[in-house]
């Protein structure tokens, strides 16, 4: 956790800030997907990709942006002297954004026809995979701000840790049980389509918050990721 109360409301405010936008854009997916028949794909699919993709990628200035506002006034809450260039990664290109998201909602579509579900189901679960990849793509650029900018942070020497949702997966909470040991050089950002994790600044002082100790807690009780799954699974009911 931030070592200061106004580094950890940086930290929850930015992630609110984020995931905003990302329900700003599958609300905006959700519409243009109405427009895919999954008996026409070959002429309905192409321009649902398309413009949803260059949503994405025209909200992208905004979340790196935001991201760099983000770790600046967090580094200055944290107490670091000096001042640093917040690290800002090049877009991703729009072919590469329109290849996951007919990846992914092509294959939720073709996997549940597959399964025998009804087209009306195939379509509703092709929206749910290319929702999970418009959000990993969003979240891609917050988080490399993040991490370029730790790695070339003296004063992070660059650790940072896991921030997760209210509700996490296993997977997730297990990472975030480690606390402030990544290194921005050595370690890539886990994620799953649909994770809504960040990463944050590790300075000299920095513990895990609340949430993250108790899933260091409940690591040292279960032992395994099978049973830590378990028990996670079974808080959220």
């Amino acid at each position: 956790m931030a070592r200061t109360p106004e580094g950890a409301a940086l930290t929850q405010a930015h992630r609110d800030g984020q995931l905003a936008l990302r329900a700003q854009i599958l609300l905006e997916l959700a519409r243009l997907w109405r427009g895919v028949d999954v008996e026409r794909l070959a002429e309905t699919l192409g321009p649902a990709i398309q413009a949803a993709a260059a949503l994405i990628l025209s909200q992208t200035d905004s979340t790196t942006n935001t991201a760099a506002e983000y770790y600046l006034a967090f580094r200055a809450a944290e107490g670091i002297a000096g001042t640093i260039d917040p690290r800002i990664p090049p877009p991703p290109a729009s072919a590469a954004v329109e290849a996951a998201l007919r990846s992914a909602g092509l294959s939720g579509i073709v996997n549940a026809r597959r399964r025998g579900e009804s087209l009306q189901a195939a379509l509703a679960n092709g929206l749910v995979k290319a929702s999970g990849a418009a959000a990993s793509l969003m979240f891609a650029g917050a988080r490399g701000v993040i991490l370029d900018t730790v790695a070339s942070d003296p004063a992070a020497a660059g650790l940072w840790q896991r921030i997760t949702s209210d509700r996490p997966c296993a997977f997730c909470a297990m990472l975030a049980s480690r606390g402030p040991v990544y290194n921005a050089r050595t370690v890539h950002f886990e994620s799953h389509p649909s994770c809504a994790c960040l990463p944050e600044a590790a300075y000299p002082g920095s513990v895990m918050p609340p949430a993250s100790e108790a899933f260091a807690d409940l690591w040292d009780q279960t032992g395994d990721l099978n049973s830590f799954r378990a028990a996670i699974e079974g808080r959220a009911k």
